[in-house]
């Protein structure tokens, strides 16, 4: 056969080459503030990266889980999450487990949670349905979709919280990558530098405010929902905010804890209410970079740089500013403040609708449809 216009003469008696495949392989990280982690490399064995060892990033250690906290205390640094990672015949399959101020285990996050809520009564809904009702494959989709406003909302929250995970992920890797890279180049003591690379920090830190924003917004609905309002109405926190009087706490527990960790203040000498604390915090600076300008437009935000931590000659941490206030701050360290807040609210919230959280376990009546693939 000999070339020609066709599509299959293009690829006529071409090379091929294999693409290989990743070997099977596993990781565990802690991920802290400015770039530095630590990696578990056997059973109790933690290693920190990167370390300035002669002129190049090394791995430090061995160090044991218990000395963990006292490292991370002595350097200043604050844990924003736990990252385990598998290759398993060639298919990538991470779990990010952000850390939960109130909670020794973080293996269950609220993303985690508030998904549950939303699995959880779609099984009830299933289980309610005939043979009859369910019919094809496409019916079964329509069905699935066609959730109430508690589960819906539960699965939006969910997936909100789960792309704000991602994000922070996305923002630790990039700084480690660069603290590490600018550890072996030399570009040490607070040499400011910029590359194309930043473009991604820019969009992550983007993203975080606007999922932020989705997370809050759909909680809004949800709550609003639990108030006997239309939440397709009141559709956003500050519209739920509008309509809060004070008969609206008695009865609510989930509007209970928020006054208590003053999300919610009282406006002086009226009836109504307002954002506080970090919700309002976080409301301000996501208007910022969502409606006015994007996170990356300020000069001063386009320059990463390196600085020792406590004069320490070995250990360094990566520094990007935000121009938000007079106060010299770093995008990552104002994100895990918000970060863990949210994690920490969201996860307590969803134990407090009433509604079930545990797992889903599915039982043989719940597979309605089963169709075994060989590989």
């Amino acid at each position: 056969m000999k070339e020609g216009n066709t599509i299959e003469s293009v690829f006529f008696n071409k090379t091929a080459f294999l693409i290989p495949v990743q070997r099977n392989s596993s990781s565990f990280y802690m991920h802290c503030t400015g770039g530095v982690r630590f990696a578990q490399i056997d059973d109790d064995i933690w290693v920190l990266e990167p370390a300035l060892i002669g002129h190049k990033a090394h791995r430090i250690g061995h160090f044991r889980r218990s000395n963990l906290g006292f490292i991370i205390r002595k350097l200043g640094l604050k844990v924003i999450a736990f990252q385990e990672s598998h290759w398993i015949s060639g298919s990538y399959n991470p779990i990010w487990c952000p850390i939960n101020t109130e909670k020794i285990n973080h293996f269950r996050s609220s993303s985690d949670l508030w998904s549950s809520i939303a699995s959880n009564i779609s099984k009830r809904r299933m289980q309610n349905l005939s043979v009859a009702q369910i019919g094809s494959d496409k019916s079964i989709v329509d069905i699935l979709d066609d959730a109430n406003d508690e589960e819906r909302l539960s699965r939006y929250i969910s997936l909100s919280l789960r792309n704000i995970d991602f994000t922070v992920e996305q923002i630790c890797e990039f700084y480690n990558e660069q603290l590490t890279d600018l550890i072996n180049r030399g570009l040490l003591e607070s040499q400011r530098i910029t590359n194309l690379i930043d473009q991604m920090l820019f969009s992550h830190v983007h993203s975080f405010f606007t999922h932020l924003g989705n997370a809050r917004d759909y909680l809004g609905a949800f709550l609003a929902h639990r108030l006997g309002k239309n939440p397709q109405k009141i559709d956003a926190m500050n519209k739920l905010i509008d309509i809060l009087r004070n008969q609206h706490f008695s009865g609510e527990k989930m509007l209970q804890l928020m006054k208590s960790k003053g999300l919610f203040e009282s406006i002086e000498g009226s009836t109504r209410w307002r954002e506080a604390g970090w919700l309002r915090d976080a409301s301000k600076i996501r208007n910022e970079f969502i409606h006015k300008r994007p996170y990356g437009s300020s000069h001063e935000e386009r320059f990463g740089s390196i600085i020792k931590i406590n004069d320490n000659p070995i250990v360094y941490r990566y520094f990007r500013p935000l121009k938000y206030t007079n106060n010299n701050i770093d995008i990552l360290d104002y994100i895990c403040h918000i970060y863990r807040e949210c994690v920490t609210t969201f996860y307590n919230l969803a134990e407090l609708t009433g509604l079930n959280t545990e797992i889903l376990a599915i039982e043989n009546r719940d597979v309605i449809s089963l169709k075994i693939i060989k590989e």
